[in-house]
């Protein structure tokens, strides 16, 4: 048959693998079907051991320990160092949705997800009863945002900045009942009205007791710190108007100074320079 440039030829349908394409080995031209091309050129040139993604590495392909995806029930991707993005917008997501320049589509149920934006991470909650598919706008406020490297928001009830920290006016800072952070709470702090702090149980409106130093007030008694004359600290440092006990008064007359050595119990009061005896 006639001479007839490649270019010429007609061009041909979907290989099947079967065709035979001339090859030279051993110094001889023998024909090799493009199936066994394929599998010399796979066998030859993957890089890595099993489970290890390819990569092009300087022309060649490449893999590494470090890169593997694992094809079983879980189909994990494993990255053994980090992560990184050259988006160029601002923002970029990553998790079990994506974002497609206008909503969120969920790749699992009830998707939780990190967003990444100038200065900010925020940590989201996929909406409840989403499903694999389906689109929704990310609109509510994330569960934990971190902006400027040192602010930090949790729910929208927590803040925490550098000009200190901020607590919802409906929340209440527990403290549980256990070493562990999350375990039941008997004990809490949370914003009765303007400018009223409460301690409670850790439900707002369940009173609990306050304790400075010695200072106990429990259901509307006041006990005071117990002192001999000579232990009470300075009238002065503790300023006009305070109360103290002292167990060892010589006398109990009102509005004189108090001395020590005696065996009566009175309460006293500063004046901003002396205790005196009260009433």
């Amino acid at each position: 048959m006639a001479d007839t440039k490649i270019s010429a030829l007609t061009a041909a349908s979907a290989l099947t693998g079967v065709e035979v394409l001339p090859v030279v080995q051993s110094a001889a031209t023998v024909g090799a079907t493009v199936t066994q091309l394929v599998t010399r050129v796979t066998a030859a040139g993957a890089g890595g051991s099993t489970t290890q993604v390819q990569f092009n590495a300087a022309g060649a392909f490449g893999a590494d320990a470090g890169l593997t995806f694992d094809t079983g029930t879980q189909k994990t991707l494993t990255v053994g160092g980090n992560v990184a993005t050259s988006k160029s917008t601002t923002t970029t997501y990553f998790g079990a949705a994506y974002y497609n320049g206008t909503n969120m589509t969920a790749l699992t149920d009830s998707p939780s997800m990190i967003r990444f934006s100038t200065q900010t991470l925020d940590l989201y909650a996929g909406p409840g009863g989403t499903t694999a598919g389906a689109t929704y706008a990310l609109s509510a406020s994330p569960q934990i945002s971190l902006s400027n490297g040192i602010g930090v928001v949790v729910n929208g009830f927590l803040s925490i900045q550098t000009a200190g920290v901020g607590i919802g006016s409906s929340a209440v800072f527990k403290y549980s009942s256990t070493t562990n952070g999350y375990g039941a709470a008997d004990l809490g702090t949370s914003r009765n009205a303007a400018g009223i702090l409460e301690v409670n149980n850790g439900a707002a409106g369940t009173f609990r007791d306050l304790k400075l130093r010695n200072l106990l007030v429990q259901a509307g008694v006041v006990t005071l710190a117990n002192f001999t004359a000579a232990t009470l600290p300075s009238a002065s440092t503790s300023g006009n108007g305070s109360l103290a006990a002292v167990t060892d008064a010589t006398a109990v007359t009102a509005r004189t100074i108090v001395a020590g050595g005696g065996a009566n119990k009175v309460t006293v009061q500063s004046d901003g320079t002396n205790w005196l005896i009260t009433a």
